[in-house]
């Protein structure tokens, strides 16, 4: 859980997704976060596995994967 992100923080340039999934996105890049784990692949997965402003974004099965 991170605090919610100012309201003028802008997502990274070409990210480009839903108006209610950005603030999940800003906040994590608020919070100096390295991982977003998520499972919404309609909205997120183009991103799945790729970093966006150093924030990599993963589905959880293959965070775990990775910790193993």
């Amino acid at each position: 859980m991170v605090p919610e992100a100012p309201a003028g923080l802008a997502l990274p340039r070409g990210v480009k997704l839903p108006e209610k999934d950005i603030p999940v996105v800003r906040a994590a890049l608020n919070a100096g976060v390295t991982h977003l784990l998520t499972g919404d692949k309609t909205h997120f997965g183009r991103y799945f596995g790729k970093k966006v402003a150093g924030l990599l974004i993963l589905r959880p099965a293959d965070y775990l994967k990775r910790q193993v």
